[in-house]
């Protein structure tokens, strides 16, 4: 397993709150992660170091080899891939698991040999594949013509619907029969 701490931002993009969150407080959390996993990290921050001028003009990093202030450009990804390829190489073979014989092998077959005669099983319940109907590109479109609203009201005087509140009753409670 490989773990590549985050490049740094180059210059403050907008694009994070703060960008020394990325650039100084999560890589050391990434080597830490590295190191209680027994993996190899792979620290690609000297290769994006900015100059001492680059500094002077507020980049965290060399803007030569990012494309905008948080991508590398293809020359980055180009000492990005160089610098993993030669880690990969120097890492030791560890095979993920190692193959073990259980029995020794034999010539007689451990399958029967097919038969043509009508089989005897029992018929199975499993579901049969059934394909699914393609759509259609035409869409279907229904028309029903819409009554034309009237600006006369529907009745001269507007009724009033009451509705039950949830207000406690002032009547006395009854008594249980």
């Amino acid at each position: 397993v490989l773990l590549v701490p985050p490049l740094q931002l180059v210059a403050d993009s907008g694009e994070w709150p703060d960008p020394t969150i990325i650039n100084d407080e999560l890589p050391p959390y990434v080597v830490m992660t590295g190191d209680e996993a027994k993996a190899t990290v792979v620290d690609l921050q000297d290769l994006f170091q900015p100059s001492d001028d680059d500094v002077l003009q507020g980049y965290f990093a060399n803007p030569e080899l990012y494309d905008d202030a948080i991508h590398p450009n293809d020359r980055g990804y180009e000492l990005m891939a160089e610098v993993i390829t030669e880690t990969i190489r120097g890492l030791p073979y560890q095979p993920t698991s190692t193959p073990t014989i259980t029995s020794s092998p034999s010539s007689t077959p451990t399958t029967p040999a097919p038969s043509y005669s009508p089989s005897t099983a029992a018929p199975s319940y499993r579901p049969s594949y059934s394909p699914t109907p393609v759509p259609t590109m035409q869409p279907t479109v229904t028309w029903s013509p819409t009554p034309v609203p009237s600006l006369e009201p529907s009745s001269p005087h507007p009724t009033f619907t009451a509705y039950p509140t949830h207000a406690p009753s002032t009547a006395p409670p009854s008594s249980p029969s």
